[in-house]
């Protein structure tokens, strides 16, 4: 094959999206959005899909108040104030300057963004919750995309929806992987790619997590250390 001919291929599919476009065949898709902010996925998704049924979680107060804003008329966008994890409860949630940031977990005191002038501003009680009893109370049995945007907490979001995983009821599942010391405990891809491979998923790409685009990642200019990507999941 000739080289401008492979470029040609690739190029077809060149982020997240058209994955998307790829491997759901439905036109009426159901996607959780965990970790959604103030509502960018989903608005991006509607476009994507204009028959979606969208879950959006946001436990940060101010975020959820404009997610709710933006969709609280809204049929296709279902808004929830609750942090999915691996328990159904309460737990402390860290408040910081820039609210995509916001998390579970609490910032490195010396990390990547604590030296970039983020900060922590509070610490708030939010509800929490499962995906697996979630998806109980809302007669929720196949998902096409579940999308993890948790800054670190991802382990704990997917411990709490291994019931669903097992199924094989989630079509796509992209989660965020932070390596680097952003917070106090970084994500382990070890421990990720085992409890999705436990669940019957194998790692199909990896994405830049603002960009979406395949193959890109951010790195440590200085060392060369991968610190933060997307990783696109699939059934095995």
């Amino acid at each position: 094959m000739k080289a401008i001919d492979k470029v040609q291929l690739l190029s077809k599919v060149s982020c997240r999206n058209d994955l998307l476009l790829k491997f759901i065949n439905n036109a009426n898709p159901t996607i959780i959005d965990v970790g959604a902010n103030e509502g960018q996925t989903a608005e991006e998704m509607l476009k994507l899909f204009s028959g979606a049924s969208i879950y959006s979680f946001e436990p940060g107060p101010e975020a959820f108040n404009i997610l709710k804003d933006k969709f609280g008329n809204s049929s296709s966008v279902s808004t929830e104030q609750i942090a999915l994890t691996n328990f159904t409860g309460e737990a402390n949630f860290h408040i910081n300057n820039n609210s995509e940031t916001n998390s579970l977990m609490e910032l490195e005191e010396d990390g990547f963004y604590s030296q970039r002038g983020i900060k922590s501003i509070d610490i708030v009680k939010v509800q929490t919750m499962r995906l697996d009893d979630y998806c109980k109370e809302k007669n929720i049995t196949k998902i096409d995309y579940l999308k993890v945007d948790a800054h670190g907490a991802t382990q704990e979001i997917l411990e709490g929806a291994q019931e669903i995983l097992k199924k094989g009821d989630v079509k796509i599942v992209q989660v965020e992987l932070i390596l680097g010391n952003f917070y106090t405990r970084p994500d382990s891809l070890y421990q990720i790619e085992k409890i999705m491979h436990d669940c019957g998923y194998k790692m199909y790409t990896i994405i830049n997590s603002d960009s979406h685009q395949i193959g890109h990642f951010y790195y440590d200019y200085e060392t060369g250390q991968a610190v933060s990507f997307d990783v696109i999941y699939i059934r095995a």
